[in-house]
């Protein structure tokens, strides 16, 4: 039997190594597919009439990696191996023993084992299909049983590891009532490997949407109940009716997870909190988590694991963090409870720790073995996290909790003794913390609002002055951090903040100098300007549809220095490049063209004679770039054009006609 089973072992080994292997001798199809008939030939004896059942369960396994493998992705073409698998699901939806294949009927013992592994053949399938389109044909006829299946299995795991005896229910039950004499000793080890790929796949069905996993978790049967009318805008008051005892499975994963164990103790640590992201919704859980000592208890829980958990883990406990805090205000909302806030902010908290964390780490030597891919991703799932919790909370302090979401990442900004680049993969998550204006109109807020954007670009300044003198790797990085941040600032800012006012004016001249200043060859303020381009294009556009004889002499200084910064760029850029630089600057530019106005407005003629200065010293970019521009824009443009060179042409003939002055006596 050892040697048999060694074999099955091989066997799956083989697979999962080269399944993703090239025919060398044929393009575009994979080494394996020859081979499948042999790898039929292999697994028939698995279950002949001699066969164990520990043969048999390791036979199921090799056939569900074989299916999954990708080899043969056409459902019709992968026979009896699909086959025994799925003649294995059926018996399992049957009470009584077992029988597969020509192996005789099994006994209790054996048949708890090969129940449950084939419900975890299954489950990996079900994981699989996320990435393998091809294995949801394979799982979709049997998705609804599969559920009921799986809850069930998952309930008579909680049922064993508590002691008491298994539910009298074979029609819904992964353990037939026949096996219920059998001690905790015989199905406990059954289970111990098998329950985490099987919550898996109940997770993996939540996040689809499956709603016969919902009725498996209030008890029903999915083959015969109707699909719920909830839907996820639909608020439930109460939990589902098995949802504490898979609760209970996921919290116990998760209380007695033990970092220093080993990536085998992560992975289950991820699979439990995965679980938990979707247990928490309100068409599961109800308003269960209002329940004041079960959320304290699971924050607390939650305490402890953003104390010492990796960063692995860490990634999706923020993530569960953000699920939690909406679903709360989701019910909150609905008026089916009280204020919840004050609960909200124990999440919030463990979010900001996890940054602090991860932020400070160089600092106070924590995390020094994580890659700093997987920190950069912490870094911005916690923030994305922080601002769904702090949008949950109250949202008259929402600008307050923002304001320590900037004050955290002012902390990337200052950190000197990291060698690898946190600012950078970050900065999408500063870009989401600035976009946003406070939802109240109040003047105070939007005053407290351009505080915190004044501050943190302030502190960027600070950061980069503080390098002044000095030289090496960690200086030079930190100066293209803050200047790259400082940049993004300045584009992300509302329109509410660029109005045509003395800050404006002095924000497009310092944005005119690092335009010109790029044009000198240096790497980073060339960075800079290319993140400034879009921000004055867009700061053009917004001008152009303004209509305020007030503000009209500042938006023409404006106007005035973006000209300026689109010259230097055109005039650094190489021949062969320029009627791409103008496919972008023309038709920014035409927006401020009033052919049609008597006399022409002061920006028509600022803006023409830019034109004229592109159109004199690269004619043949100009010409192809108009070529290129939409008729009614490129109408306007030749008709502008036409007006200034007559306009000049009059003038210069009307200075050289003979004059007839009257001399007065």
């Amino acid at each position: 039997m050892e040697i048999r089973l060694e074999g099955l072992t091989v066997l799956r080994d083989v697979i999962e190594i080269f399944a993703e292997s090239p025919d060398p001798d044929f393009e575009g199809a994979l080494l394996l597919e020859q081979y499948q008939a042999p790898i039929t030939a292999a697994l028939t004896p698995a279950f002949s009439a001699d066969s164990t059942p520990e043969i048999l369960a390791s036979a199921i396994k090799a056939c569900a990696v074989f299916v999954g493998s990708g080899i043969v992705k056409d459902v019709n073409r992968m026979g009896r191996i699909l086959k025994i698998l799925t003649s294995a699901l059926e018996q399992c939806q049957k009470s009584g023993l077992l029988q597969l294949g020509d192996a005789g009927e099994q006994g209790p013992n054996a048949s708890v084992m090969l129940r449950i592994a084939t419900l975890s053949a299954w489950a990996e399938l079900e994981i699989s299909a996320e990435t393998q389109e091809y294995l949801i044909k394979v799982v979709e006829p049997y998705r609804k049983a599969l559920a009921s299946l799986w809850i069930s299995s998952l309930r008579d795991y909680a049922s064993i590891r508590v002691g008491t005896e298994l539910l009298d229910d074979s029609s819904s039950g992964a353990v037939d009532s026949s096996y219920s004499s059998l001690g905790k000793e015989v199905l406990l080890p059954y289970y111990r490997d098998s329950w985490s790929v099987i919550l898996q796949a109940v997770t993996s069905a939540m996040e689809a949407g499956d709603p016969s996993v919902r009725i498996a978790l209030d008890g029903g049967d999915p083959l015969t109940a109707d699909a719920p009318t909830t839907n996820g805008d639909t608020i439930v008051e109460h939990p589902a009716a098995f949802f504490f005892v898979i609760f209970g499975l996921v919290f116990e994963a998760l209380a007695t997870s033990t970092p220093d164990i080993g990536v085998q103790n992560t992975r289950k640590t991820i699979i439990a909190l995965k679980a938990l992201k979707c247990l928490v919704h309100n068409q599961y859980a109800g308003n269960a988590f209002h329940d004041v000592p079960i959320f304290e208890e699971l924050v607390n829980l939650f305490y402890r694991m953003a104390l010492t958990e990796p960063v692995a883990v860490q990634i999706h406990l923020a993530e569960t963090l953000a699920s939690l805090a909406a679903s709360m205000s989701k019910s909150q909302s609905n008026g089916l409870t009280q204020d919840s806030s004050p609960l909200q902010i124990h999440c919030l908290r463990i979010c900001a720790y996890i940054l602090k964390r991860v932020i400070s780490s160089p600092r106070e030597n924590t995390m020094h073995d994580t890659p700093p891919i997987e920190k950069v991703k912490l870094i911005n799932t916690a923030f994305d996290s922080f601002m769904t919790i702090a949008s949950a909370c109250d949202p008259t302090r929402n600008l307050e909790y923002r304001i320590v979401a900037i004050t955290l990442y002012n902390e990337l900004l200052k950190d000197e003794l990291s060698e690898a680049d946190f600012v950078g993969p970050t900065l999408q998550s500063l870009k989401k913390l600035l976009e946003s204006p406070p939802a109240s109109a109040s003047i105070a807020g939007n005053t407290r609002y351009e505080k915190m954007i004044h501050a943190i670009l302030s502190a960027c300044m600070v950061n980069i002055d503080a390098m002044g003198g000095r030289e090496g790797p960690a200086c030079a990085k930190k100066i293209k951090s803050n200047l790259l941040a400082a940049v993004l600032i300045l584009t992300v800012v509302p329109t509410s903040l660029i109005e045509p006012d003395d800050m404006s004016v002095i924000a497009a001249h310092c944005a005119k100098t690092l335009v010109m200043a790029s044009t000198s060859g240096n790497v980073v303020l060339h960075q800079a300007a290319k993140l400034l381009l879009p921000g004055m294009i867009e700061c053009v556009a917004k001008l152009a549809v303004m209509d305020d004889d007030a503000s009209y002499e500042r938006r023409s200084q404006i106007i005035g220095e973006i000209w300026k910064a689109f010259s230097a760029l055109f005039m650094s850029t190489a021949e062969e490049l320029r009627p791409r630089v103008l496919a972008v600057l023309l038709p920014t530019m035409t927006m401020l063209l009033e052919p049609a106005a008597t006399p022409p407005p002061a920006l028509h003629m600022q803006t023409i004679a830019q034109i004229l200065t592109f159109a004199t010293s690269s004619p043949l970019a100009f010409k192809e770039a108009t070529m290129k521009l939409n008729a009614e824009t490129r109408e306007t443009l030749e008709t502008s054009v036409r007006q200034a060179l007559g306009g000049n042409k009059n003038a210069a003939n009307d200075a050289h006609k003979p004059q007839i002055s009257l001399r007065s006596f």
